[in-house]
């Protein structure tokens, strides 16, 4: 009868274990945009965990310059990369992992900004753009300052219900509110901005 080797035991377990559902990462805010580490995962494997803003009200995976040569990723000649624009990048998105949660990012387009940043004055090195989320259950706890990511399931959150339209594609969503006695829709929900944003009729 074979000897079975304790370490191969717990690299079978380890190989054998599923991807977790859930998880929850503390977060910071910055002029009230909030602030998560992520790890971002090149086509060749080289990760990295940076600080991330949450951009509800962008569809697009941004990474600065410097993130994008370190994961590896084929980037745009450097006149695209002008200061304040971005350049979209060809090919697939670089996986993201928000507390060891693998999200989906099939479809995501992703821009890069010259410099570290993904804009000036934020500290933050790529954003987690709404289509990540989509499919997801996402609360975000203020008070605790914390961030959670889950599959949808059988319990009912706490909390006021209030009907949104959720883009399939994008993961951008509307409400309705009511602005000075006129019911207003637009622009999509950004839990991540510093300021209230509106459209002219």
């Amino acid at each position: 009868m074979g000897i079975v080797s304790p370490l191969l035991l717990l690299l079978a377990a380890v190989a054998s274990s599923p991807s977790p559902r859930s998880a929850t990462v503390p977060f910071s805010l910055d002029h009230n945009r909030i602030i998560v580490e992520l790890e971002l995962v090149g086509p060749h494997g080289v990760r990295r965990t940076v600080p991330a803003w949450v951009d509800t009200g962008n569809p697009f995976l941004i990474l600065g310059e410097s993130l994008a040569r370190e994961l590896g990723l084929e980037l745009p000649p450097s006149e695209e990369l002008g200061s304040g624009h971005s350049a979209e990048l060809d090919g697939p998105a670089p996986g993201i992992r928000v507390g060891g949660l693998a999200l989906d990012v099939t479809g995501i387009g992703t821009r890069i900004r010259r410099g570290r940043r993904v804009m000036p004055g934020i500290p933050a090195e790529a954003t987690l753009p709404a289509t990540a989320l989509r499919g997801r259950r996402v609360v975000f706890d203020y008070p605790a300052r914390r961030l959670t990511v889950s599959d949808p399931g059988p319990d009912r959150p706490r909390g006021v219900a209030i009907p949104c339209r959720v883009n399939a594609e994008t993961g951008l969503f509307l409400i309705t509110a009511t602005l000075d006695g006129e019911a207003v829709s637009r622009p999509p929900v950004c839990c991540s901005a510093c300021r209230a944003w509106g459209s002219a009729p």
